[in-house]
């Protein structure tokens, strides 16, 4: 069985610096990389990104490159859970002018496994990154797990589906967040049985730390009817 791959769209810098990489394997040769030319705003908002420093987009796309590996090891390392774990994430993150993570989190995951998406910052936080010029900047990005050649995915089952469970769960889902607002997006795999195999959670609200694993662990610990004989991935929002 081959191991999963890991496909990367790379954006970086202050917002208005993209780049492109082909869906190849990890370990393949750094892809070219062809960067759109910096916009000019006039959105208010954007004042606040000029005064940002500049991040080399190239070597902001080889750091990235140079994760692939430990970032795969995240996911392999739950294959034992459930072999089935794949998906998309997006990541914030705030690069010091020493070329480490500052802080960072995941704007978005449909991974559905909490483990993870924690392994996949605290890699981050290990990378060594460029140093940006006069101050600090920002990266964002978003990288897919496929998987692994030869296992079947799960099937894709709207959240509504499982309204009897979700329904009576939701309000004490919503106390996870305490006084922070935002929304949580949740994602778990449901077994046959109706067992929650693993779940994950993400949230555009960087403030989200301890609200992130408790709305995961409240989904793990429900039980729902059985989605048939294979099992099932879903996905809701908690507003």
């Amino acid at each position: 069985m081959k191991p999963p791959f890991l496909r990367a769209l790379l954006a970086a810098g202050v917002g208005s610096l993209l780049g492109c990489a082909p869906r190849t394997p990890a370990r393949a040769p750094e892809p070219k990389l062809e960067h759109a030319p910096a916009k000019k705003s006039t959105k208010p908002q954007m004042k606040v990104a000029s005064e940002l420093g500049y991040i080399d987009p190239k070597q902001v796309d080889a750091a990235f490159l140079r994760a692939q590996e430990s970032l795969l090891s995240c996911l392999e390392t739950r294959s034992s859970v459930f072999e089935g774990v794949s998906g998309s994430f997006s990541v914030f993150l705030r690069i010091s002018d020493q070329g480490r993570m500052r802080y960072g989190h995941l704007e978005t995951s449909s991974i559905g496994d909490r483990k993870v998406e924690k392994c996949i910052l605290e890699v981050f936080q290990q990378t060594a990154w460029p140093r940006p010029d006069q101050g600090d900047a920002e990266v964002r990005n978003k990288l897919d797990f496929d998987l692994p050649e030869g296992v079947r995915p799960p099937a894709a089952m709207p959240a509504t589906r499982f309204q009897a469970t979700l329904g009576p769960s939701l309000q004490k889902l919503a106390s996870c967040k305490g006084s922070e607002r935002g929304t949580i997006e949740v994602t778990a795999y449901i077994d046959p049985t109706g067992a929650v195999l693993s779940a994950g959670a993400a949230s555009r609200n960087g403030k989200f730390r301890g609200e992130l694993d408790c709305a995961a662990d409240t989904v793990k610990a429900l039980v729902f009817s059985s989605p048939g004989s294979f099992p099932a991935k879903i996905s809701f929002p908690i507003d």
